[in-house]
């Protein structure tokens, strides 16, 4: 029984590192980005928003209102983004190391979302039309640990 579950925790824990390395690629790929496309990307996301939006209320809107809604959205759609990359990242980490086992692991836990954070930011700075700013580091951060006190709230609450 012991070899089993020895089994399951090995492979659990190879897939949490594949799916970790996967989700480090596609938010180091979010930085990437230059600075129109990233730009681009943010506008698609809130024009298809107020699109959605738009079709579920009925509501009509000139192409002028719809430029101007979509134009003011866009900087809450790329903090939310920011937030949200971290809070997936926050989850995989926790899954990883298990703090809420293992105390010694939250220090740890805090200081690679912080380095992941500040190393995304410092690639940004290196990308055309982009720039680093420590601002998005906190909101990162913020994203990532939120992600894993609630992954602790969940597991307190199982037990």
């Amino acid at each position: 029984m012991k070899d089993r579950t020895t089994k399951k925790g090995l492979l659990r824990t190879g897939v949490l590192l594949i799916m970790l390395f996967i989700w480090y690629g596609t938010v180091f790929s979010f930085s990437a980005q230059d600075g129109e496309e990233s730009g681009s990307l943010s506008r698609d996301v809130s024009y298809m928003l107020v699109r959605g939006f738009d079709h579920l209320t009925g509501t009509v809107r000139s192409t002028e209102q719809l430029n101007e809604t979509v134009e003011a959205m866009q900087w809450g759609i790329r903090k939310t983004a920011h937030f949200t990359e971290y809070f997936i990242l926050g989850v995989l980490l926790f899954m990883l190391l298990k703090p809420g086992r293992n105390k010694v692991m939250w220090p740890v836990l805090v200081a690679v979302i912080l380095l992941s954070a500040s190393a995304d930011e410092f690639h940004q700075t290196f990308v055309p039309g982009r720039c680093g700013s420590p601002r998005d580091v906190l909101l990162d951060f913020a994203g990532g640990i939120t992600g894993c006190l609630i992954c602790f709230g969940i597991g307190k609450l199982k037990n």
